[in-house]
């Protein structure tokens, strides 16, 4: 894959479309999720590696967001309970008029923890939903 950048511009949070459950999310403040690979020496005879040996891929994430979203999914949630919206793809869109446009799929995402964690003088209500996902997909 050759450059990304257009005219010297690198993505930024301004080129994020971030679309949980086909809706595109305004109210995020931040998102994050990582794809880690088991990577283990393997040992015979002596105290060196003998070999390497890959094993399970794990995924994780969490996303910010304003109070006010979170509150929206759960009165459209079957049951109002979010935790039984279906596992479903969510879209990962990077782009703009300046960069070029690439999109990230997780495959089977689900926000698994529900809550809050206000405080006095806070002056907008931040939650931090971590999810579940089980494959990534660049399109």
């Amino acid at each position: 894959m050759g450059p990304v950048l257009i005219n010297g511009v690198n993505y930024s949070w301004a080129n994020i479309l971030f679309a949980p459950y086909g809706i595109p999310l305004t109210l995020i403040t931040s998102i994050k999720w990582d794809r880690e690979i088991k990577v283990e020496a393997n040992y015979g005879a002596g105290q060196e590696p003998v070999s390497v040996g890959f094993g399970e891929v794990k995924y994780s994430g969490s996303i910010k967001v304003y109070k006010e979203w979170w509150m929206a999914v759960k009165a459209a949630s079957p049951g109002g309970d979010p935790f039984n919206i279906p596992l479903t793809d969510v879209a990962i869109s990077y782009g703009g008029s300046r960069v070029a446009a690439v999109t990230e799929i997780l495959q089977n995402f689900f926000i698994y923890k529900d809550g809050l964690d206000g405080s006095q003088g806070q002056t907008k209500l931040e939650i931090e939903l971590p999810f579940f996902f089980a494959g990534v997909k660049q399109i």
